[in-house]
Formats: C-alpha cells, sequence, structure tokens
C-alpha cells in the first residue's frame, strides 16, 4: 500500500483530479486569476528511464510525464525522486509508486495561471477537450466521483480507507492514471509556453459578453444545468443539499463542450476575466456561495 510520503498539493489527490476538472467547467464563465509563481531555471534534459521510478514504471507515458515534471517543476521532481527512493526502499510496488504521481503532482486546472493565461490558445483547448471527454466517461460511468457528497464523505474516513480507496480508482495504469499524466503534460508545457513566449490577450468586449450570454442561455437548456436550475426556488441549504447528489461531470462537460466551440480570441479574452476575477477572490467567494463546505477542494484550489 502506497504511503503517500509526501504530499504538496495539500489536498487529496482524488479530489483534485475529478472536482478540479468539474469545477473548471462550471466556473468557466466566471474565472480566476494568478497562481503566482517564480520561473525556474532551466535544467539539463531527464532521461526517465535512467532514473529509479522510470525502470519501475517503465511505459512511454509515464517517462513522457516525468521528464515534462522535470523541465516545468524542478523541486516537484525533485521531490518527486527522492520520495521513490523511500518507497522502493521499503519494498514497494509499481502501484505504489503511481498513486505517488498522483499524491505530488496532483490535478489543479489553475496551477501557475500567471502563465497559463498567457500560453498559446492550443495549449487552453486541449485542456478543455480532455477534461471534456473525461467528465463525459466519468458521467456515462455514473462514477461517485460526480457527486460533492463523495468528496464531503472523506471528512469522515480514516487515511487508511482512502488510500485503499485511491489504490483502486487511481493505481498503475488505469484509466484515471494515464488520464492524470495527460492532462499533467498539456498543463505543463502550457504553463512553460506562457513563461517563455507569453501572449498577450484583449479584455471581453461587448460583442463577447453578448455571445456568452447566448451560449449560457443554450446551455441553461441542457438537460443537467437545467435539473440544477430547476433547484433554484429551494432555499440555500435544500438547493446545496441536492446539488450534492447531481451529476456535476454531465453538468461540467456540457459547460466545457460549449467553451470549446469558442473561437480562439475568445478563449483568449476569457482567460484575462478570468485573471481579474480571481485576483478579486470572486471565483472563491462564489464556490462558497454554492457548494458551502461540501466541496473543499472546490475553494482551496481557486
Amino acid at each position: 500500500m502506497a504511503r503517500f510520503v509526501t504530499k504538496s498539493a495539500g489536498t487529496d489527490p482524488s479530489s483534485l483530479v475529478t472536482a478540479g476538472v468539474v469545477a473548471l467547467g462550471i466556473l468557466l464563465f466566471t474565472a480566476i486569476v494568478a497562481w503566482p509563481s517564480s520561473a525556474p531555471k532551466v535544467e539539463p534534459p531527464l532521461n526517465a528511464a535512467d532514473t529509479a521510478i522510470g525502470a519501475k514504471l517503465d511505459d512511454p507515458l509515464t517517462h513522457s510525464f516525468l521528464e515534462t515534471l522535470h523541465q516545468g517543476d524542478p523541486e516537484q521532481s525533485r521531490l518527486l525522486h527522492e520520495t521513490a527512493e523511500i518507497v522502493l526502499a521499503e519494498g514497494g510496488t509499481a502501484a505504489d509508486l503511481a498513486l505517488e504521481i498522483v499524491a505530488i503532482y496532483g490535478i489543479n486546472p489553475f496551477k501557475d495561471f500567471e502563465y497559463l493565461a498567457q500560453a498559446d490558445i492550443k495549449y487552453i483547448e486541449k485542456m478543455i477537450s480532455l477534461g471534456q471527454s473525461e467528465l463525459s466517461a466519468l458521467s456515462f460511468a455514473k462514477s461517485k466521483y460526480c457527486q460533492l457528497a463523495t468528496y464531503e464523505a472523506y471528512d469522515h474516513m480514516q487515511s487508511d480507507a482512502i488510500t485503499d480507496e485511491l489504490s483502486q480508482a487511481f493505481g498503475y495504469n488505469t484509466r484515471a492514471y494515464k488520464w492524470i499524466l495527460r492532462f499533467g503534460i498539456v498543463q505543463m508545457q502550457a504553463i512553460q509556453d506562457g513563461r517563455s513566449k507569453p501572449k498577450k490577450y484583449e479584455r471581453l468586449n461587448q460583442a463577447d459578453t453578448q455571445d456568452l450570454q447566448e451560449s449560457l442561455m443554450r446551455l441553461m437548456q441542457t438537460r443537467a444545468l437545467n435539473q440544477l436550475m430547476s433547484q433554484n426556488h429551494r432555499d440555500q441549504q435544500a438547493w446545496k443539499n441536492a446539488a450534492k447528489t447531481m451529476d456535476m461531470c454531465e453538468i461540467g462537460a456540457e459547460v466545457l463542450a460549449a467553451a470549446n466551440k469558442w473561437p480562439p480570441e475568445l478563449k483568449g479574452r476569457v482567460l484575462v476575466e478570468m485573471q481579474r476575477l480571481r485576483k478579486k477572490g470572486a471565483i472563491k467567494a462564489l464556490s462558497r456561495e454554492l457548494f458551502g463546505d461540501s466541496c473543499g477542494v472546490c475553494t482551496s484550489i481557486f
């Protein structure tokens, strides 16, 4: 069983995987601002096959992730390899090492957003597509990770029980493990692009606002969002209780599908607005208002 020797992300990795992308979809129209981060020095290339963790997890996707992490976040990379040495010394398996990758990197769509928001839009579009496809798959499978009540239940579980659950859901070569690595690679590439070749996007204009309003109105007619909004007449606590068991993956997938249809120029200007709103703390406040304490990870990543 993985020990999760270190969890630098500070949040439960399973929550970061699903709730992170769900929150990205739900709050895409309102959005965020820079997550400040100092630019790391350029590191010499890493050959993942020559590392202890790369030798144990000998597949192209894991190797690509390890090499991208080494270039994009050297400190996290160093911490991961040090952790892997400890796990292996204690007789750890490939499954244990895979869980350490999930734990140490996690998934936060807003990581280093100061640079992410200045990246080429092609990376943002890829992240949105990856989020949309995974949320659709989770919704189709009726995954419990699509319900906010799942994350609330973690508050009452022992750490060993959570680790056992993660071992099954996010173990080596599972669908979730592969998705985390694919998303992480694109995210780190975007951050590096925004850091080294920053793009400057304009603010939203009046025509953009009208287009976004029309897009939102079409979204409100989809089944999932219509169901969510139908609870609006209830008192706040009743609405939050009802939201806990709704399929947030379906809602997130619908929102991301709509966002993916926006022209690249509009996506860039939305990023600028997301920066401005996060700086004001508007997204965190909105998340608390919508979900209260039932989605602690939602407020933590904003």
